[in-house]
């Protein structure tokens, strides 16, 4: 199978793949060689995929069981025509260099920052939530380094 995942600015990935797995509106899917052709939105989590050939000189990434690479993604569109699967995204979250007590912190003062401006600036809430949403995803892919 064949992976384009771009976002609307660049190409993020373009290989051929052994298997997908992301998370969408309905559920967690895996995508497997004969798949049937859909197009689902993708919901904010993690990717995971393995790659046909494992490159061992990759960056802005990392590999875990030796086979899967895992990032982040706050939401997209997800397309199955065939062989060729393309994901068109807003944003990825390539890799977390962050400690997870760093990014707990940082969590824990969004949303602090989010409860004081319900009543104070409605407005604002939105994009705290989105970075809020941001931090969650960085904490799930620096959890699944550890494992």
């Amino acid at each position: 199978m064949h992976l384009k995942i771009t976002s609307l600015e660049w190409l993020i990935r373009d290989e051929d793949v052994k298997q997908l797995t992301v998370n969408t509106l309905n559920g967690q899917i895996t995508v497997l060689p004969g798949h049937d052709n859909m197009i689902s939105v993708l919901a904010p989590g993690l990717i995971k995929l393995v790659p046909s050939i494992l490159q061992h000189e990759r960056t802005f990434e990392f590999l875990t069981d030796k086979e899967y690479i895992v990032f982040g993604c706050l939401g997209g569109v997800l397309k199955i025509e065939g062989d060729k699967l393309q994901i068109l995204t807003n944003m990825i979250i390539l890799d977390n260099q962050s400690p997870l007590a760093v990014l707990q912190e940082s969590q824990m003062k969004l949303k602090e920052q989010i409860r004081q401006s319900v009543v104070s600036s409605p407005a604002e809430v939105d994009n705290l939530e989105a970075e809020l949403l941001k931090i969650d995803i960085e904490m799930k892919i620096a959890l699944y380094k550890n494992i």
